[in-house]
């Protein structure tokens, strides 16, 4: 198990990246360690062992981590959350609500924690808990000026998410 999550963070390229001088490439990098981890542990928590529920938590933890790294991985770390939460929900020992509740909780927690702590971190980094820094990079483009992580940018932002389709024209 060690071995195959040694080798899921060497291949994302996280380890040769620290010794490069472009320093922006780390984020792409850890956010794809980071989510590869959390599928890891998501089949890690497949079988039927005594450990799934700390795999469903340390799958959440990738998750929120990757998020953390790299904001457009939204769509993907939301599909791997709501898996999670199902396995979560089919898993629990008991039948009652309460019990499939509480194991819900408990495989999300991580993500929660991750999430508010980040929300905290940006807001009094740059006194907006959806900011990541994208107006502070530097960059010639009067575009990364504008605040790109305002709460007026989340309506759009959703419906690009939700119901926007790829664009194939000549620039991609």
């Amino acid at each position: 198990l060690a071995a195959a999550f040694a080798a899921l963070i060497a291949s994302s390229g996280t380890w040769p990246l620290m010794s490069r001088p472009a320093i922006y490439e780390v984020e792409n990098a850890a956010a794809f360690a980071c989510f590869g981890a959390a599928l890891f542990f998501w089949l890690q928590a497949e079988g039927r062992n005594a450990r799934r529920r700390l795999a469903l938590s340390a799958a959440a933890a990738g998750a929120a981590l990757c998020l953390g790294c790299r904001p457009n991985y939204f769509p993907a770390v939301t599909v791997l959350l709501v898996a999670v939460l199902l396995r979560a929900w089919n898993s629990s020992r008991g039948p009652a609500p309460r019990a499939r509740l509480i194991s819900s909780a408990l495989a999300l927690a991580p993500a929660a924690a991750i999430g508010f702590g980040l929300a905290w971190w940006n807001y009094h980094r740059f006194d907006n808990p959806l900011d990541f820094g994208l107006e502070h990079t530097v960059s010639s483009d009067p575009a990364v000026i504008r605040p790109l992580a305002s709460w007026s940018n989340l309506p759009y932002g959703l419906h690009r998410y939700a119901l926007g389709a790829a664009r194939l024209i000549r620039y991609f």
